[in-house]
């Protein structure tokens, strides 16, 4: 399944976060920015909200459980993109 750029925009960062990694692997590097772009603006508002807010009301599991997830599909996105450009460099010198 392929997504435009506009379809992606609409997924939520938590639904991006869902996407397998087969999925993400379909999607074009620029795609793959273009997404962890949206999901590191998200995290960091949020990461912020967290760290400058009330702590009565942001518990330590808060974090774990709306700003980590969003870590981690960063992380997954950008294993992605590294593993890409590495299997290009590779096919360069081949």
């Amino acid at each position: 399944m392929s997504f435009t750029n506009e379809q992606l925009k609409e997924l939520g960062t938590y639904q991006i976060g869902e996407l397998s990694d087969e999925q993400l692997k379909e999607l074009a590097i620029s795609q793959l920015e273009f997404i962890k772009d949206i999901v590191k603006s998200e995290r960091d508002e949020l990461a912020n909200e967290y760290h400058t807010g009330d702590a009565l009301c942001y518990p330590p599991d808060w974090y774990d459980s709306y700003v980590y997830p969003l870590d981690r599909t960063i992380s997954r996105i950008e294993d992605i993109i590294t593993d890409d450009e590495d299997s290009d460099e590779d096919s360069f010198w081949n």
